[in-house]
């Protein structure tokens, strides 16, 4: 599930119950913003600021962070739900662009969706056959994609390296490499479902933060240096496909391995996929700003590329919650 974007800034603040007297159990404030972050991605020359809504609002807790998931099915659950928030925030041309921990949250208790198929009922290629095995998992939502101050109309945000931003250990590498290089960056929903595998190794290291590895780990990834959390993650992604390598690790961490192994070979292919469509010399982006024909042929091959690893990104996670494993029930307990 996501919170609607267009034209909407939108900040909870969670007080205690009762800490607020005379307070209903909703309020909020409205006021007017222009933020030069917020702009139309498919023109060139200067800026053009969005007029947005921010709206603040005060309520009895509704959720938490994923950290606090009690199993790693549950947690897998709460991302496939933020997946498919992102889906439907691709769907209305808002990529959310800065996927983290703190921008996922679990909701407490369970709400029941209103539209049963909060998916397919915007777009027939999401509806198919080959989509049958989300229909279990679209009648309840677990979790919500907030913070989504930054989306930005269009399928993706382009901008200058030097002017770049975002949460530096949830990053994919394809854009690490090119903020590391101060290279412009075209961030896409592609980009956007990378955030996820990272932030599932985040939670499992955190699971266990006694272990030296979690300790060791968790400060390399949450490093002001580019490239050395670069080379942390190409370090990781080897080590955790490693099965010898994996006994170093926290048990926590070798329970989601499978996941995150999928995820990360769907980010390389996808990856591998972007870099030869955006590096292509017929896409050029002198060519793309005075073709208008030539960016919407761009603009279909993006589009299809997004939604065949948006599909793939949520089979795998429901791949991870139908296995039959107790071991999936609670998270193994700490090292002491």
């Amino acid at each position: 599930m996501i919170l609607e974007p267009h034209r909407l800034v939108l900040r909870y603040l969670s007080p205690p119950v009762g800490q607020l007297p005379g307070m209903a159990q909703v309020t909020h404030r409205c006021s007017n913003i222009n933020s030069p972050e917020i702009y139309n991605t498919t023109k060139s020359g200067p800026l053009d600021l969005e007029q947005r809504t921010e709206l603040v609002v005060c309520t009895p807790i509704v959720g938490g962070p994923l950290e606090e998931c009690e199993s790693p099915r549950i947690l897998v659950r709460c991302l496939l739900d933020c997946l498919i928030g992102l889906a439907n925030s691709f769907l209305k041309s808002f990529p959310h662009l800065d996927i983290s921990t703190r921008n996922l949250l679990r909701r407490l208790g369970k709400e029941r969706r209103t539209a049963p198929e909060p998916v397919s009922r915007h777009d027939p290629s999401l509806c198919s056959d080959e989509m049958h095995f989300l229909s279990d998992y679209l009648n309840e939502c677990h979790a919500l994609i907030v913070d989504g101050d930054i989306a930005v109309r269009g399928k993706e945000r382009r901008v200058p390296g030097r002017d770049y931003s975002g949460n530096i250990p949830f990053l994919p590498t394809r854009v690490l490499r090119l903020w590391m290089n101060n290279e412009p960056i075209l961030h896409t929903t592609i980009d956007d479902l990378q955030f996820f595998p990272w932030v599932l190794l985040w939670i499992a290291f955190r699971k266990d933060p006694a272990h030296p590895e979690s300790e060791a780990s968790l400060m390399a990834l949450n490093n002001d240096s580019l490239r050395n959390v670069s080379h942390t993650k190409a370090g990781l992604i080897q080590e955790i496909a490693d099965r010898f390598s994996m006994s170093s690790l926290p048990q926590s961490v070798r329970v989601i391995r499978d996941l995150f192994n999928r995820w990360i070979d769907l980010s390389r292919e996808a990856t591998e996929q972007l870099f030869i469509l955006l590096e292509g010399e017929r896409f050029t982006g002198n060519k793309l700003n005075s073709n208008l024909q030539l960016q919407a042929v761009f603009d279909d091959a993006l589009e299809g590329m997004t939604k065949k690893y948006l599909k793939e990104y949520m089979r795998a996670a429901v791949d991870f919650i139908e296995k039959e494993d107790v071991g999936l029930e609670l998270w193994p307990e700490p090292s002491a």
